[in-house]
């Protein structure tokens, strides 16, 4: 009778997912005594979906449609990474070409700022006056010309010569 009589413990239950069943007892009257004792159930296992001889799990269209599809997918890829690098290169040189013209630019300006403080403007009137005998011209000497769009200035008849009403020029005619 002792025998019969099992105490369970949590080594005899068992653990479904991460939340724990309750277990379900059944009940039998015991011989010699008209107790019930607690037996859990039993659950049979589900059944195994064998496939059926004879049948292949795969076809040859559908290995051949899986290898054109990785096949496809490793040339996109490798396309993709192709281009990637290519535009990595061009804003690397353009990156370097921008650096490049800034210190153009720089050099540029430098040279300018240079070159203006170089020229002595007061040095030049006074050799082209006092050495070349150089003057300012008059009002009636002074072209007037209307400014184009343009960048440059076509001439399409020869400039009217000025009259020369000091002595150098009563000399020359």
């Amino acid at each position: 009778m002792e025998e019969n009589k099992r105490k369970y413990t949590r080594q005899d239950s068992y653990y479904d997912g991460n939340a724990v069943r309750k277990l379900q007892y059944a009940t039998e009257p015991d011989d010699d005594r008209e107790e019930i004792r607690n037996v859990p159930k039993v659950k049979p296992k589900p059944a195994v979906r064998r496939r059926a001889k004879g049948r292949p799990v795969m076809n040859l269209f559908s290995v051949f449609f899986l290898t054109a599809a990785i096949g496809i997918t490793v040339y996109t890829c490798i396309g993709y990474l192709n281009v990637q690098t290519q535009i990595t290169q061009k804003q690397n040189e353009i990156a370097l070409l921008e650096r490049d013209l800034a210190k153009l630019k720089n050099d540029n300006d430098a040279n300018l700022a240079k070159i203006d403080t170089s020229i002595n403007l007061k040095y030049i009137y006074e050799y082209a006056t006092g050495k070349l005998g150089m003057v300012y011209p008059d009002d009636s000497q002074v072209i007037l010309y209307e400014s184009n769009v343009s960048d440059y200035v076509k001439q399409y008849k020869d400039i009217p010569k000025a009259e020369d009403d000091s002595l150098f020029g009563k000399l020359k005619k």
